[in-house]
Parts: C-alpha cells; structure tokens; sequence
C-alpha cells in the first residue's frame, strides 16, 4: 500500500515531485501541495474532519457521461457531488434561482467547501440567498470513470473532459430542479480556479460568472515564474545578520554550496551526514539523482512560502511562514547546509511530522507511482498518479529553476520529462508533453489571449503561483484580475481571522462588489466576448528597442556557447553558427576570396538612416552594398525591371552572392534577366552605424532596424535607377532567410515576392528541438558494430559516460586527461563550468551535421557529414576518445586549423566577449557579439538540451541567461532575455500565423534549424513551404554538385517555378495584410523624398496585459 500520511504529492498545480522511498519517512508538505490538495486540507488541526457533513448538506452520486466527445460511448458512471439549499432564498437573489458551484480539484472532494459557514462561497451564498453544489472531479476522491488508472484509461482525464463534465451537471441539475432562467456562477481556488474561468469562457451559455482564485490560467510548461515567486517573498522578509547578509542571501549560499558539495564524491558524503539522506550518495549516484535531491530540498521552500499568513490553519498563520524560514536560514552559529536541515525539521514537525532521514529515492518513488490499481494506489496515490497524468498531458505547469533566482539552475526541465516517460511509458515522452502543451494553450488561449467576461480572478502577490495568472483588465467584459498584496495561493477563499494580510479584507469585498454585480443584474455582458484582436499586438510592436530600456544584448541564431578561450582556438563551429556566418562560409566552385569581385559586379556604399524611428535623429552612415546588372534583361523580365535582393546576415557579406554564376540566385537571376543587390547588415562588417559594439550603440541593432534599412535601400534605388513599376524579390538563408520572409509581410508594397531559405520564423527561445533534428540525423546514418548500436546510440553512451565522469574530482580528472581540456578542471570548477564543457561538445556535433552533404564546398560534401561522424564515433575503443577524435578532424579537415587541446574556460571567454572595439575584436568576433546582442534582445533560438535527446540534460537554458548577462551587464537578465523574446512572437504572430503572401520557403529536413521553420502552405496567399529530404542548412542556395541529396534538383525546381509565377504575372496576391499599417510603411517613402524636415512623428504608448508598446502617428507640417 501506498504510505499516504500526506507525502510526497505529486498533483500539486505545480508538478509534485513525488518524493520519497517506501522505507523512508516523507515529509508532510511537498512542492506546494498538503495533505488533501491545494484548497482541501483541513482549516484547523482537530477541528471538525471532511468525512462529516455540515447540517443542511448532502452527499450524493450523479450519473456522468463517461466520453462527452464520443457520440458513440455511452458509458456512465457515478460522481460524487454535495448538495446544500440551506442559504436558498429567492429574496435574496432578486426572486431568481441563484446557484454557486464549487468546482472540486486534484483529490478527495471534502465537504467544508459546500457546508463550514466560515468559507468565503458559503459566507456569499448567505448574503446573496444561493444554493451551493460542489462537485468532485473525474479519476479524483471516489468519482472514478474507470476500473483502473492506466494510460489507456487515463485518456479521459482532460481538462475538456472536466469542463464538460460540468456542463452536463449543470444541465441536469436544471431539469431536476425546475430552474428558471438561473444564474449558475462558478467558484473553485488553484487548478480548479482555472477550470472555474474556463467554464465562463467555454461554456459562457450555461455559466453566469466564475471566480477563478489563484488560477494559473497561462498553461505554462516551464514554470520558472515560481521560483521567482519565492524569491520575490525571501526579498520582502525583512532580515538581515550581523555581516548584512538578507534572507535571499542566505539561501543563494545555501544552495551555491550544496551545489558545489555535490559535484564530488567527498562532497556528496558531506550532504549524506548533514541532510540524513536515505537512501545515501553512493559510487552509483546519477546527474538525475543529484537533481531529484535538490528538488527535494526545494520542495520545502514551496510548502513554506506558498500558503504563507494564508489563514487555512494555525500551522500557515503563525509557523510556516517566510518569517520562520527566514530565521531557520539566518542562524549564524551554523553552517548553511545544516539549517537547510534545521529548516526541514521545523516544517516537518509544524505539518505533524517527525523528521529524522530526508527522503531521497527517485527510482522507488517512481516505481510506487506506476501502479495502476486503484485500490493499491489508495486515495493519495491515485489522485497523485491523476494529477500527474494532467500536468505531463496538458498543462505542464513543470517548477524547474530554468531562472536566475537564489536556487540557482538545480532543477531543469528534462528533469520532469524523465518524470512522465517513467511513470507513463515511453509514448509519453518529452516530444508528447511539449506538443500537448501546446495543443492546450492554443484551444484555451493561454494567458495573452484568455476569452471570457464576468469573470474576477484573485491573486495573491505572495502565491508563487501568481507569476502564471492572468492580469489582462477588460472593464467592457467585466474581466476583473484582482492582485492581493501579501497574500498566498487561494487565501480569499479561506475564514477570515485576526492578523491576516491587510490586503485581504478589501479582496474579498471586491469579490462580493462582482458578484452583487452580477446577482442584482449590473449592466455586464452575458455571453464571452470575442478575443482581443491581434492587431492591437501587431500595431503596438513596432520595433523590440522600444519596448524596454535598451541597454541589452542578444544570443545568436542560436546563442553560441562560443568556445574560445583567449589562450586556446576557437571551434570552426560555435553553436551552429561557422566562421563567417551561417551561409557565407567559403564554397567550391570558385577561387574567389572575400574581397574579389565577379565580373560586372561593383562595390559600394549608402546612406542610410541611423535610427529609423527617431523622427528626431538626421544622423546617416555608410551601409556597403554589392550591385550586379550583368544578367539584367527586360527581354527576360516580361519588359520590367526584376531586381533580387539577397539579404544580408551575421557576418560580413561576401561578394559571392551577387557575382558568382553558380550560386542558385545568380543561376535565377541569368534565367529571368534580373539585376542582382545584396545589402550587408548593420553592425556586421564593414557596415558599422557607430564604431563600438557598446550598449547604448547596439540598440539601434534590431530585427526592425535592419527592415527598415532594407525597405529605405529600395526606395533610394527606385529613386537613383528610376525603375518604373519595379518587381523586388528578396533572398536570404538562415536569419537572413526569416528577414526575407518578414520584410515580405511588413514592407508587401516594397516587394512582390520573398524567398526564405532555412527561415527559423518560429522565434523559440528554449530551442531544445535543435539536438532532437541532430539525433535525428545520426539514426538515419548506418554503422555496423559488434553491439548493434546505431550512431545516434553510441553518441548517447558518451555523453553519458562523460556526464557521470563529470560528478567527480577523479572522473573530470579523467576528462582532463581523454578530452585534452584547455584549461583544466581543477579544484574551483563550478557547475557552469561544467554546462560549458557540454556545450562546447555539443558544438561539434553541431558542426558536422548542420551542413553535412550540403555543397557549400569540398569540405561539407566529404568531411563534415553525418557519415564521417557516425564512422568517427564507431571506432573500436574508448567512446570519449573517440569524441576527441571527432573533435580534432573536425578542427583539422573542417576548419583547417588543427587543435592538440579541447577549449574549456567559460570565463575567458566571457572577458573576451565583454570588450567593445570593433578593431580589438576583429570582424570575426565583433560579429559574434552582434549575432549574442540579437538573440539575447530578440530572438532566443537557445540551444539548450531540455528535451529527451541522445545529449542528455546537460545544457540547461540557465547558462545562456547567464552569457546574456555576464557579456552584457546585469539589466540583461533572464526575466529581460524572457520578455523580449515573448514581444517579438507577438509581434509577428508566432509561427502559426505568420502573415504574409508570395513567399516560398525551402527547409532541408537534415537541418536541425527546420525544427522552427513554417510549414502552412496556402494556394491563396501563394505561400509555398518546400521540403528537402536528405538536405541540410541552406543548400538549396548553393550550386549543384554531382552527389547531392537526391531531393534538391526538385527543390530547385520548385523555387524556380515560384519565381516565374510572381515574375510572369501569374495569379497571385500583390499585397499583403500587413501587420504593419500602410501608414508606417510611408514613413520610409517620404524620409527618401523629404527628407525629416517634412514629417512630424507621435509616439503613443498602449498597454496590451503586462506590457507597453508604442505607435506611430505621422503629419506633415
């Protein structure tokens, strides 16, 4: 039987962890959820218990549909619901049918909710003359659908399912009842608070209202906001000891030194006697127990803040508090660690529990949790295994510590993928978790897009919880958030008592303000109004620099872990960005270097605007462009002028993209009589708007800025070559690509058409699919060994072999010696150190698949491929030396640089990045920096290894916070890099509903970047995504080369025919819906034939949830 003495929770809304071992005792409180749930633990120990019932209050069974979705089942069974008409008085409720439905949770329904007249809902239904129902949720308590709880049967454990379970209960009770015209208003605290909203916006016929207490209504998959929930508390606890040291402090050198305990075996048996863990570290101890450890610890931290002074019980009033952790925490006659420990045995005994050993079992824990017997699991268990099932299905809500707080990056995502492949088998998986977490967030709308009206949502600001809550006020819809300062999770729901947070008396009576509102027939709206339309989100973000201060940075297409150390060699590869950018790498073909230009092609410079959107600012620079009118011919062109321009992108622009014959748009151009310019990027190469790469300069380098130069370029040379109804084409690989697909959707009247090659429009910033395409590639190439291994299975054992390697001073001693590190680890290694190692080891499977077969050159066709990796990592021998083999002809054929050691100091390369000259620097690094400040700025595409790839959680995406911040200050922190990246998806409309027409988009499937590319053709918005087989980065913009993947000579073909289609005038759409009105685009055309003097520009600033976006209106003097 499942030990059920209120341990280790795992249906807590945030993802219990489950923690504890059958021989162990587990503590009381677990990441975040008490015995019973997060509203349905008791209100004082020794009161009245939830197996009695209030006077008045019945318990009965309803018959529930078991599929609602299936018109074909029709299986019932028996829910549980109590029934209470006490406080039922039409007098009351304006001689209407009133009717309040408390919407039960991740447990045993218990009967206080329906019946203690002490509970807010009971205290409204006596004011307000309402009968109270309260039902039980599906697969929780004694409401069980099914015989049992395997996956099969868990298929109807949804959310929708829920939902509609209460429509139909509401229906009947209509019937059974004799309801006239009732006002059903639903109430429910934590998961059921977001249920409760949902059932107003999804069901808005049947539901008056709904209070939404502490729902979590962004369905969150990494829930980093609540760690930063916690801090946020620990920061407002006013302690501090005798060296000035705070509360927050004191945790951060709590957790920094149990992390560096844990990093050596030594270290770990000190964790062993000063946290009594049983079962201890021992010489077989994982990365993944280490991590289940420090969840455990964590874990504590979540009981104590989350129903911190929130009044459910004496205990959360007085003793589990943040004061008294802050106090545990500030003993300054003890070592850190130990009043980690202290902390631990304070809470236990205040939740009633005796704690002498720190549960420590991942495996048994898990073991517990597969079983699928209700009557095994008993009532905890099961509603454990339930809840689980819910958050790994569709809600996520995963707390990791993927942020930069006092815990440090401890707990990463794939820390719980792990959790729900082992509980739920192997179909269930991270791929499974991420997809259905999306597929939910786009049927409710997530928290940007929440469609409902009369609803109040109660936060506390003390509820970690409150990071993922909806805060968007509609007074049109009488959407009301409700913020409660120093309260916790779901404290507006419990008895009121003296010295409670200040906030909360004012919270309540706007509760019972809304729903008198509501009873008495206020003027609100009665069904959900439509959601906020996107253009509100398109016109408002014109440009991410203006958004937020701009002192910030950027990480590349990818932010690249950049292994270069001042004293060692930088990889040819860095991730997934080469020397020289990520498509003008040298090719075959030509002999051409970068500075020699190809016949009929020139080089030249233009002014262009130093800050587009300053009307203020008349500052211009020298952009340098390429123009070749060799191939130009009206003959050819239908008897128009037909200009391709490619693109420009990280890197200095090469000659060869408007010059040499064989690349694919010189091969087009030739073909349709077109005229050839390529436009370098601002603060790439020579092109240099102001010569530092300082903060202040680098706000002028944004994905806007470069539109606007592209769109300022085409004018001018309308202008200066007079082309008359001219048809402009833009190019572009890679980011450039996805700038030739964006300049397409902003600018459709500069342009007629685009193509996008290797386009990542889906601005992702935990970009975790980069390593799955990797793995991808690797099982797809065949090797032949004695164990039977595929490739992919051989870079697994490594890189598992050097992470257990890693945990251990003899292990990274060992490293040392097999990897050649240069610098060594040594004794002031630190867990980042490590992160950084991994990453420079990811870089060279980066480097040798997201160009293999590509036909930049010799080298991509025969060196760095997929196949010489696969036959590299197959040789006989040690696996490690085999990925330093794989290194070294990786330097040596690929590169052409050969290396005799392995780049290893995160910190030199992060005092080299932090320099601003662009002369110190050189082009090559000065362009790196530019490629961090965007992605740190804009557009994430962080390659982190947060999924269940080959690579293993060994790149958490904590390490690229931390390069934004340490290469460009501390203002660019995680929660900057986070609210950047979440104004450019807006901005743009994310991948799904990218708006834009005549626009072809090739992606070879062997690029690990075709992970983020878009993919919805559209006949009528002539939008034509093509697929490559066997292709990689780019290729399809390279020459042709006996050998090829089989599927680009029919790629080419494609783009050639798209091209003739927009060229000869077949039927396709000219403009565009632009996100970007008509107006802005003006802006451009008239600074070309103005000048400024002419113009007058308003900045209007709008408020769209919790951010501030600016417009554009423009006049003329």
């Amino acid at each position: 039987m499942i030990d059920t003495r209120g341990g280790v929770m795992i249906r807590s809304l945030l993802f219990t962890l489950l923690i504890g071992a059958a021989t162990a005792k587990r503590p009381l409180f677990f990441n975040g959820r008490p015995p019973g749930g997060f509203v349905n633990g008791p209100l004082t120990r020794g009161a009245r218990t939830d197996a009695q019932l209030f006077p008045g209050q019945t318990l009965t069974t309803f018959s529930q549909k078991l599929d609602h979705f299936d018109p074909l089942d029709t299986g019932r069974w028996d829910q549980r619901v109590y029934y209470n008409p006490s406080y039922a008085d039409k007098d009351k409720s304006s001689d209407q049918d009133l009717i309040f439905l408390m919407i039960g949770g991740e447990g045993e329904e218990p009967p206080k909710w329906s019946g203690d007249p002490t509970v807010q809902i009971m205290q409204f239904a006596a004011q307000f003359g309402a009968t109270v129902f309260d039902l039980e949720h599906r697969f929780f308590g004694e409401s069980r659908p099914m015989k049992d709880m395997t996956t099969s049967s868990l298929r109807l454990l949804t959310t929708q399912q829920a939902l509609a379970d209460c429509a139909y209960f509401i229906t009947s009770m209509n019937k059974k009842y004799g309801y006239k015209n009732p006002k059903w208003i639903t109430f429910g605290g934590s998961y059921p608070g977001q249920l409760s909203a949902k059932m107003r916006s999804k069901y808005p016929e049947l539901v008056t209202a709904a209070v939404g207490s502490s729902a979590p209504l962004h369905l969150q998959l990494d829930t980093y906001g609540y760690a930063e929930g916690i801090q946020q508390v620990l920061e407002a606890t006013p302690i501090t000891n005798s060296k000035g040291k705070t509360c927050p402090d004191l945790v951060r050198e709590a957790f920094d030194q149990m992390q560096q305990l844990s990093l050596t075996a030594a270290g770990r048996k000190t964790l062993n006697e000063k946290m009594h863990l049983d079962p201890p570290f021992d010489e077989k101890t994982t990365k993944h127990d280490i991590i289940h450890f420090f969840a455990n610890v964590y874990d504590t931290f979540q009981g104590m803040i989350q129903y911190t002074y929130d009044g459910r019980n004496e205990v959360s009033k007085y003793q589990t508090t943040a004061e008294q952790l802050c106090k545990k925490m500030n003993q300054e006659d003890r070592d850190p660690v130990d009043n980690i420990w202290d902390l631990n045995v304070f809470a236990s005994a205040a939740w009633g529990d005796d704690l002498t050993s720190f549960s420590n079992n991942y495996t048994e824990m898990i073991e517990e949790f597969q079983e699928t017997d209700w009557d095994v699991l008993g009532e905890d268990g099961s509603s454990n295994r339930g809840w689980t099932w819910i958050c790994c299905n569709e809600l996520g809500a995963f707390q990791t510590t993927d942020s930069d707080t006092v815990f440090g990056s401890v707990i990463p995502m794939g820390y719980f993928y792990q959790m729900c492949e082992d509980m739920f088998g192997p179909p269930v998986n991270a791929s499974y978790v991420r997809d259905n977490n999306t597929a939910s967030n786009a049927y409710y709308g997530g928290d940007d897009y929440f469609d409902a009206s009369n609803v109040i949502l109660p936060n506390g600001m003390f509820d970690p919880w409150h990071t993922i809550g909806f805060y968007g006020t509609d007074e049109s819809k009488n959407l009301i958030p409700l913020k409660i300062e120093g309260a916790a999770h779901c404290s507006d729901m419990y008895p009121e008592y003296d010295g409670e947070p200040k906030a909360l008396p004012a919270a309540r009576q706007r509760i019972r303000d809304f729903l008198s509102d509501i009873v008495y027939d206020a003027d609100h709206p009665k069904k959900a109004a439509s959601s906020l339309s996107m253009s509100i989100v398109i016109a408002g973000v014109v440009a991410r620099f203006l958004l937020v201060p701009m002192t910030s940075p950027s990480v590349l297409l990818l932010l690249s872990l950049v292994a270069f150390a001042a004293a060692g060699k930088k990889p040819w590869m860095s991730f997934g960005r080469p020397k020289g950018g990520l498509v003008n790498g040298p090719f075959h073909l030509t002999s051409n270097d970068a500075t020699t230009l190809f016949e009929g092609q020139t080089l030249n410079t233009f002014s262009q605007r130093f800050d587009h959107f300053d009307p203020y600012d008349t500052k211009k620079w020298d952009q340098r462009y390429y123009y070749n009118a060799r191939f130009a011919n009206k003959d050819l062109s239908s008897g128009q002028d037909v200009i391709f321009l490619m693109i420009g992108g990280e890197g200095e622009e090469p000659p060869k993209w408007s010059g040499d014959e064989n690349v694919q748009i010189m091969q087009f151009a030739s073909y349709f009589g077109a005229t050839v310019m390529d436009l370098e990027h601002r603060f790439f190469g020579p092109s240099r708007p102001i010569n530092n790469l300082e903060l202040d300069s680098l706000r002028l380098l944004t994905m806007e800025q470069a539109l606007a130069d592209l769109a300022y370029f085409i004018t001018s040379m309308n202008q200066k070559y007079k082309y008359n109804n001219p048809k402009w084409i833009t190019f572009g690989g890679s980011y450039p690509g996805a700038l030739s697909a964006m300049f397409r959707s902003r600018y459709p009247e500069l342009t007629a058409g685009a193509v996008a090659s290797s386009a990542p429009l889906n601005f992702k910033l935990d970009f975790y699919d980069y390593a799955d395409v990797v793995q991808s590639v690797l099982s797809q190439t065949p090797v032949q060994n004695d164990a039977n291994l595929r490739c992919d299975e051989l870079v697994r054992s490594a890189i598992s072999q050097m992470q257990t390697l890693s945990l251990t001073k003899e292990g990274r001693a060992q490293l040392n010696k097999q990897m050649h590190l240069s610098p060594p680890f040594d004794d002031k290694t630190t867990k980042q150190d490590i992160a950084n190692f991994f990453g420079n080891v990811f870089n060279i499977f980066q480097g040798m698949i997201q160009y293999t077969y590509d036909g930049r050159n010799e080298v991509s066709k025969q060196y760095s491929t997929a196949r010489q990796a696969c036959d590299i990592m197959n040789k006989p021998g040690d696996l490690i030396d085999n990925v330093w083999e794989l290194a070294k002809f990786e330097a040596d054929k690929v590169d052409g640089d050969p290396i005799d050691s392995f780049s290893n100091s995160y910190t030199a390369d992060m005092d080299f990045y932090k320099q601003t000259d662009y002369d110190k620097m050189g082009e090559g690094a000065a362009s790196y920096k530019g490629w961090y400040w965007l992605s740190c700025n804009e557009m994430g595409y962080l390659q982190t290894t947060d999924g269940d790839s080959i690579f293993g959680s060994t790149i958490p995406i904590n390490l690229f916070y931390d390069m934004c911040t340490d290469m460009f200050g501390p203002a660019i922190n995680a929660s900057y890099v986070r609210d950047g990246n979440k104004a450019v998806v807006a901005s743009w409309n994310g991948v799904d509903d990218f708006d834009a027409t005549n626009l072809c988009l090739p992606n070879g499937k062997f690029d690990p970047w075709s992970a983020l590319g878009y993919y919805n053709a559209d006949k009528t918005r002539n939008i034509v995504p093509v697929v490559i087989e066997g292709a990689a980065h780019c290729s399809d913009m390279y020459p042709v080369y006996d050998g090829e993947p089989a599927a680009l000579p029919e790629a080419r073909q494609k783009i050639k025919d798209f091209l003739s289609g927009i060229i000869y005038d077949a039927d396709h759409p000219r403009g565009s819906s632009s996100s970007l009105s008509l107006g802005f685009l003006l802006i451009i055309s008239l600074f070309a034939l103005l000048e400024l003097d002419y113009i007058t520009i308003q900045y209007n600033t709008i408020q769209y949830n919790t951010i501030q976006y600016n417009t554009i209106i423009l006049s003329t003097k």
